[in-house]
């Protein structure tokens, strides 16, 4: 059995749901276990102890897994958490994948503000851009970001506190951020992975 983090369960209207579920592994193969609400628990069980074994995974490992559908059945695909040191770069938008990967730093939080690299920002045409940018959530929710040319960055501020706290980002979460419409008024899907501990519990 392992508890899913509640931040996860109610981002994803999962909290008060039991039900069969689908786990996808690194390797794309497929592991049929169930959804169930404990109170004010929610965790994964049956089938887990084989998916387990075959992805070598052991008591005290982190992993990161996320929502990729939300219907009858859930599907989560589960990835092995990297270490710090084996942490790809953050990785710049290309002219076919306009986004970047990156993790949630100290200043992020402390002064309210997320720099977006350049290499990213500049073909997209956010540098000389003044106003407001529309930034989706895990949860299809839009919020109203203020985007700031500073020089040679280019920053969010005003909402993005709000954003922070109502998503719950803390240091060390790792993050997508993909343009996904440009123009005067940008729009850009946020996705934060989630990480838990890995714990073996009797069902």
């Amino acid at each position: 059995m392992q508890y899913l983090p509640m931040k996860f369960a109610r981002s994803n209207d999962l909290s008060n749901r039991s039900c069969k579920l689908i786990l996808k592994d690194p390797k794309k193969r497929s592991w049929h276990a169930e959804l169930n609400s404990r109170g004010s628990r929610v965790c994964i069980s049956f089938g887990l102890d084989e998916f387990f074994t075959a992805n070598d995974l052991k008591e005290g490992d982190t992993c990161s897994f996320e929502l990729v559908e939300n219907g009858e059945t859930p599907v989560i695909n589960f990835l092995t958490h990297l270490t710090k040191d084996d942490q790809p770069p953050p990785q710049p938008a290309t002219d076919n994948h306009s986004y970047f990967v990156s993790t949630i730093k100290p200043y992020n939080i402390k002064r309210c503000v997320l720099h977006l690299p350049v290499k990213f920002a500049k073909p997209n045409g956010l540098t000389k851009l003044k106003g407001e940018m529309i930034v989706k959530d895990d949860r299809q929710r839009l919020w109203k970001i203020k985007l700031k040319d500073r020089g040679d960055r280019v920053v969010l501020s005003s909402g993005w506190s709000h954003f922070s706290r109502a998503n719950g980002l803390k240091v060390g979460d790792r993050y997508k951020f993909e343009i996904i419409k440009k123009g005067k008024r940008p729009v850009v899907n946020f996705h934060c992975e989630y990480f838990f501990p890995v714990y073996f519990m009797p069902c």
